[in-house]
């Protein structure tokens, strides 16, 4: 009596040539890494501390993270506790806030 390994992994009688196999697409098989979701460009959030020398903090709502701006990626003058629409840029000390605007 000859046993063998079916695809499972269980002990069968039956040779692997006599076997039902599954077909494998050849599209469902991913090579290399997982591909990149897009994230959405325009965040928004609100203007948790602003300094007079030009630059503050916008938490982002959702994540919650705090992130750089300066006034001069501005359109228009902020205020603390403004709720703004943002873009985030990855910059040498992590993200900066870009293309700044006030939300209504």
């Amino acid at each position: 009596m000859f046993l063998y390994v079916d695809a499972n992994g269980q002990l069968t009688e039956t040779r692997p040539e006599d076997q039902n196999r599954e077909g494998v697409n050849l599209d469902d098989i991913q090579l290399g890494a997982a591909p990149i979701e897009a994230e959405e460009l325009v965040k928004t959030g609100i203007v948790t501390f602003l300094s007079d020398k030009g630059y503050g903090f916008i938490t982002e709502a959702g994540s919650q993270e705090n992130v750089f701006f300066h006034e001069n990626n501005c359109a228009h003058q902020v205020k603390k506790g403004n709720k703004v629409s943002f873009e985030k840029e990855r910059s040498p000390k992590g993200f900066s806030a870009i293309n700044i605007q006030i939300v209504k």
